[in-house]
């Protein structure tokens, strides 16, 4: 419920990125979609904790979009379904996406940590040049 009252709308595209680790293993298996791979595989080559692979992984075969495809001893192999329309259609969504400089030069915060000694002399001046480190 929203703060009048009413439900929240919950569309398709919401329920599908509801999070970002969801979405992160949908960015792997639509790069990876040749082969399949056990949770832990996921989460290192996706950049995600093993639980939250582990999390997430039940909600997409829910939804259908990936299978258990085998086991191999005690580890569970999944892959997404290429059968399925859906993906194709979330693969030309996604290359579309990417070709769009509007869509590719979002500006992120980024966060830079450089050591006190590479940003000052032995003087104490200042000897770092920020547009060394921006790039366009």
């Amino acid at each position: 419920m929203s703060r009048n009252g009413s439900a929240e709308y919950e569309g398709v595209l919401s329920k599908l990125f509801e999070s970002p680790s969801r979405a992160k293993i949908l960015d792997f298996f639509l790069d990876h979609k040749e082969f399949d791979y056990p949770a832990s595989e996921i989460a290192e080559k996706a950049g995600l904790s093993f639980r939250h692979v582990l999390r997430e992984l039940p909600k997409l075969e829910k939804m259908g979009l990936i299978i258990r495809s085998r086991k191999v001893g005690k580890a569970s192999m999944f892959r997404v379904d290429t059968n399925l329309a859906a993906i194709t259609l979330l693969e030309k969504m996604c290359m579309e996406l990417a070709r769009m400089p509007s869509f590719n030069n979002l500006n992120y915060k980024v966060e830079v940590q450089i050591p006190l000694d590479e940003v000052e002399n032995e003087h104490g001046e200042n000897k770092l040049n920020v547009s060394e480190l921006v790039s366009d």
